[in-house]
């Protein structure tokens, strides 16, 4: 059997361990803390990140929709142009005119959209 003595130093290292072993965890768990508040940080950065891509994504399908729109108009007012040339239609200048008007105002808020964009 073990003496009074022998049993007080092994209890004195335990005590020891005990003690090491606690702080060792109260680091771990401060380090723990700090990536958590990382991951929070992350995970909103990526939320973010995901509703510009939404956004660019929107933006997109407007400026596609409005090109295609653009292009209508355009293809319009050539029409418009070559029944001008060719006498075709009484009033066709003015309709032309107003054609490149609109055309002219939808690039302008094309642009607008665009600068906006950035």
């Amino acid at each position: 059997m073990a003496s009074a003595e022998e049993l007080q130093k092994r209890v004195d290292t335990l005590q020891r361990q005990l003690r090491k072993a606690g702080d060792h965890l109260k680091r771990l768990a401060a380090e723990n803390g700090a990536l958590g508040e990382q991951v929070e940080k992350l995970n909103e950065r990526e939320t973010q990140l995901q509703t510009q891509v939404q956004e660019s994504t929107g933006l997109a399908t407007g400026y596609q929709e409005e090109i295609a729109r653009l292009k209508v108009d355009n293809q319009r007012l050539n029409d418009s142009k070559e029944n001008v040339k060719g006498g075709d239609s009484k009033g066709s200048q003015s309709k032309v005119r107003q054609l490149e008007k609109r055309v002219a105002e939808l690039v302008a808020q094309n642009e607008a959209a665009a600068s906006l964009a950035d």
